[in-house]
Parts: structure tokens; C-alpha cells; sequence
């Protein structure tokens, strides 16, 4: 299973992604015994074990999921303590994704990954040989990769409601399953109606027909009501504050270009924002989304070029590390301001009734902020933020950790509001659903306009499939800063790895004949040079990417 959180241990990323394999390391611990008590029978019988759960290639494996969620060759050795909370994450997912088990257990594996890392995920569940069960609200993540949805929830009667097929299937089938309940309802209403006018009228259980219809009608008042308790509740219609402001043109970029020092992040970038607009942000972590934001805020200026804002310009600002939060002050003082009252549109509305529009009971009201969790604090932002009048909303992250009915509510709102929107957000499924255009960045950091998300991955799947042919890791196109000598080693590299994997499999091919692993030392000696071989294949790879990333 995937644990959702990791101490600041000194072990390296690659042996806690590793530590997944619980026979690999089984494994190791009798070969380390065996060579220390100078066991050559229990030698070459550990060295057989490992040849069968295919632990020469641990190592490679290991590596290889370390790539497709983000990490780079240089993170395979550092301390796990070295890593933020949200790449510890990542390294709990690939350490789960290492154990072969019957049957992988995944906890919001879609937290903390950027578009990359989703999209290798997604492929590498849609290809997995065994089952698996997840937890998530990432819609479109359920939407490409499960075959069963399961929904748990107090409104259906066994407590789960379950739909073949994948998320946008369940949602057709969750209406029509309450569709039938509220038909159900309505009828029985009507039926209860008509037997509540005989009954009104008072008349007598002495017949034997008189008295089976009166305890009917009991039974039919039980039914409706053990059928109406099961009706989601709607959520308190809830609207972000707007100025009204008549100005179309609300934010415009005319040429902007921006960089950190050399890191180039926007080139003669234009574009305007107009009033009713959604304007999507795409690319991965640290490529500049929050810089674009910043931008718009007026909190950095350009290198070049320049941004116009309508004169009088009112933001509201969603911030996706939750800084505006004051973690000394209770639950009730954030959502409150320290009132029991809350001003929403014109109206006062009693502290107790404003938080459960967003999912608080009062019983929560003395909890520090500092101990809520993400989605708790996501949730005192929204609620927050829809009392501030604005004539842009920029929301930064704001889907992270809520589940679906706050995400739907969350839609609605962004649906409602009428000025100007800016979303940066890796739930998919809103973007699609919200954005009328979008601008990406490229995977190397160009920003682009695109009509559509899907669009843009297409575009940046191009890229990288390009890029997965030309290394094993990250290419790039040009060679402008190789050597001479350098280039000539890139160009030979390939055959190279090539000719140690061949060799690589001659090893563990011989090392499966009986005339071998009936030999301790014939057996120890050939495990050694697979060992070694493995090592070196490893090495290869990592000068394939050094001589790669030279390229600019």
C-alpha cells in the first residue's frame, strides 16, 4: 500500500523506493549472511532466489519509476529527509508501485504530481498486470484508469454505491440512480396524500380490511421518511462577490518578457483578459506558472515589455500554499474574524449557519488552523475569498485536497461569477470544464496559447515521446556544448548499452542452467559479474543523460 506520509530519514530516495520489495531485501540480508558465515550451499541458494524474483534488475526498476514521477539522476542518491512533503509523497508512490503484490493499495497517488508525472502514472496503472484499488478525487485520473467506481456516502442504503466502468459512467449512473429514488418518492407522496385523507377522516379499525389499510399507512410514512433521509443534501448556493464592473478589457500583456537572473521564464508574451474570460495556466512544477500569477498581481514587474490593468482593478487571490491563513487563530476566528456574524452580500448571516456551507460543525470551532488539514484550510480560503468583490478571481492550486462535493461546489462558483478568471490547477477535469482558453508551457519552457487542455497535452506528449527516443532519459536536440570527443561517445553510447544488456541477459540466462547454481562457486562468481555488469549498465545510462543534458 502507499503511505501517505514518510520521517526525515538518511536513507537515500533510491533504497526507500527499494525498500518496496520486501523479497528483494529478504533476499540480500541471506546473501549478506551467507558470505559472512562463508556459507557456499546457502550462497548460491540465496543467489538462485534472487535470480528468480528478478532482483539484478531491482535496481534499474527502482530507477526507473524515480524517473517517470520527476526525480532527476542527481535525487537517486540524496537523503529522503532532503526532499519536501510533496516528493516524499512521490517517493512513497514509487515504493508502492516496487512491491510485487497480489493486489496495490493506492491513497491519493495523484497529490503533489504535475501533468508529467500524472500522465506517466496513468499509462503505467492503464499497463499494470495486477489489481489495484484507489482512493482519489482526481475525476479524470478515474476517468483513464479504473474499471469499477465505488462511491462512499451516508445517502445510499448500504453505504456504497458501486458503477461498472469509469467515472464519467458512474456519474451517469449515480443520476439515474437517484432520478428513480426521487420517482419512488414522488409516488409513494402521492400515495401517502390519498391515504392521508382516508385516514383524516377518522375512521375505525374494527374490519379486518380497515385495520390492515391503517397499518399500511404506517408502514408507508416509515418508508417515505427512511427514503427522504437518504437524499444528498444541497449545498447552500454560494456565489463569489463582484464589483459589476462594465470594463471588457480587464488585464492585458503586451510583449512581457521575465527572468529570474539567466532563467528565462516569458518571452514577448501577449495576451488579453476580458471580463467573463477563464484563462487556464498549463505546465509543470517550477516551469513559471506562479511567476505569470505574480505578474498579474503587479507583485513582480517584467524585464520588458508591459501589462495593463483596467483603471481601479479589484483581484481576489486563491494562494495554494495557504500562507494567508493565520495558524495561531482557531477555526471559528478565520472563518469569523473573530464574530459570530458574517457580511455576505449585503446580509448577515450567524457564524454556525456560514460554516457548514463549507463543511464545518461547530464542534470544530476551537481547532487550531495550525492542526487542520489541506483541505480544511483550502476550504477557510474559498470562504473567505467569496466575500471579497473582485473583478478577477486568480486561484492558484485551488482543488488541492477537496473532495468531489466541495470540487462541484467549487465549479459552480467559478461558474457563476461573472468578471474574469485564472486558474492554475492540475484537476484536469476543471480545467476542461471551466477554461475557455488556455496558455501552456512547452517542455522547454516555451508559452503558448491553446484551445484546449487536450490540446496541450498532445502537443507536450509529442515532446516527450520525442525525447524518450533519443535517451532513456530527458533529451535534448542540439550539441552545441559537446565536445568533439563527447559527441562522438553520445553517438556510440547506444550500441554500447546495447551490447552490456545483451551480455547482461547471457549472465542471467546462465546463471538459470543447473550445471551453475548446483555450483556454489560457479554461481557466486557469475551473480558477481552480473552484479557488476548491472552496476555498470547504471553508470552508462547516467553518462548517456550527462552527455544529453549538455546539449542545448
Amino acid at each position: 500500500h502507499m503511505a501517505q506520509e514518510v520521517g526525515h530519514s538518511q536513507q537515500t530516495a533510491l533504497d526507500h523506493v527499494l525498500d518496496g520489495d520486501e523479497d528483494l531485501r529478504a533476499t540480500e540480508r541471506e546473501i549478506a549472511r551467507a558470505e559472512t558465515e562463508g556459507d557456499n550451499d546457502a550462497l548460491a541458494h540465496a543467489y538462485a532466489k534472487l535470480e528468480a524474483i528478478d532482483g539484478y534488475s531491482a535496481s534499474s526498476r527502482a530507477q526507473q519509476l524515480l524517473h517517470g514521477l520527476g526525480f532527476g539522476i542527481d535525487d537517486y542518491q540524496r537523503p529522503v529527509k532532503a526532499f519536501s512533503g510533496g516528493w516524499r509523497i512521490r517517493l512513497n508512490l514509487a515504493q508502492a508501485l516496487m512491491c510485487p503484490s497480489d493486489l496495490l493499495l493506492l491513497d491519493e497517488p495523484t497529490n503533489h504530481l504535475d501533468f508529467d508525472a500524472l500522465l506517466w502514472l496513468e499509462e503505467n496503472l492503464q499497463e499494470f498486470a495486477r489489481p489495484f484499488v484507489v482512493v482519489s478525487h482526481d475525476r479524470k485520473f478515474l476517468d483513464r484508469s479504473v474499471s469499477t467506481v465505488v462511491e462512499v456516502a451516508p445517502y445510499y442504503e448500504s453505504g456504497l454505491f458501486w458503477s461498472e466502468g469509469n467515472y464519467q459512467r458512474f456519474v451517469e449512473e449515480r443520476k439515474l440512480h437517484f432520478e428513480r429514488q426521487a420517482s419512488t418518492i414522488s409516488k409513494l407522496r402521492n400515495k401517502h396524500r390519498n391515504e392521508s385523507e382516508w385516514v383524516s377522516r377518522g375512521p375505525k379499525a374494527r374490519g379486518t380490511k380497515a385495520n390492515y389499510r391503517l397499518k399500511s399507512f404506517d408502514l408507508l410514512e416509515e418508508e417515505l421518511s427512511r427514503l427522504k433521509a437518504l437524499i444528498p443534501a444541497e449545498a447552500a448556493r454560494t456565489q463569489f462577490e463582484t464589483t459589476e464592473r462594465r470594463t471588457k478589457d480587464l488585464l492585458e500583456f503586451d510583449n512581457v518578457s521575465f527572468a529570474y537572473g539567466d532563467k528565462k521564464i516569458l518571452h514577448n508574451q501577449s495576451f488579453l483578459l476580458k471580463n467573463g474570460a477563464c484563462l487556464g495556466i498549463l505546465g509543470s512544477n517550477g516551469q513559471g506558472k506562479s511567476t505569470v500569477l505574480k505578474l498579474c498581481m503587479d507583485e513582480l514587474k517584467p524585464t520588458a515589455g508591459k501589462i495593463k490593468a483596467a483603471p481601479g482593478i479589484s483581484i481576489a487571490y486563491f494562494d495554494q500554499v495557504r500562507e494567508q491563513l493565520n495558524d495561531a487563530h482557531t477555526l471559528k476566528e478565520e472563518l469569523g474574524d473573530g464574530s459570530d456574524h458574517v457580511i455576505y452580500q449585503g446580509a448577515s448571516h450567524h457564524i454556525v449557519s456560514w460554516a457548514k456551507r463549507f463543511g464545518f460543525q461547530p464542534e470544530d470551532f476551537d481547532k487550531r488552523v495550525a492542526n487542520l488539514s489541506g483541505g480544511e484550510r483550502a476550504r477557510i480560503l474559498l470562504s473567505r475569498l467569496v466575500r471579497i468583490s473582485a473583478d478577477v478571481l486568480i486561484l492558484d492550486e485551488p482543488t488541492n485536497d477537496l473532495d468531489i462535493a466541495m470540487l462541484e461546489l467549487l465549479e459552480a462558483m467559478i461558474q457563476d461569477f461573472p468578471g474574469a478568471v485564472i486558474l492554475v490547477s492540475h484537476d484536469r477535469y476543471m480545467l476542461e470544464k471551466l477554461c475557455s482558453k488556455f496558455l501552456g508551457f512547452s517542455k522547454v519552457g516555451e508559452l503558448n496559447a491553446f484551445a484546449s487542455y487536450e490540446q496541450w497535452e498532445k502537443e507536450r506528449f509529442v515532446v516527450v515521446a520525442k525525447s524518450s527516443t533519443q535517451s532513456p532519459k530527458k533529451g535534448l536536440t542540439s550539441t552545441a556544448k559537446l565536445s568533439q570527443s563527447e559527441r562522438k561517445e553520445l553517438q556510440k553510447m547506444e550500441r554500447v548499452i546495447e551490447k552490456a544488456e545483451t551480455q547482461l541477459a547471457e549472465l542471467h540466462a546462465k546463471a538459470a542452467l543447473p550445471e551453475v547454481y548446483s555450483k556454489p562457486e560457479e554461481a557466486v562468481r557469475v551473480g558477481s559479474e552480473i552484479e557488476a555488469l548491472t552496476t555498470t549498465i547504471s553508470q552508462l545510462y547516467e553518462r548517456w543523460e550527462l552527455l544529453e543534458s549538455k546539449r542545448s
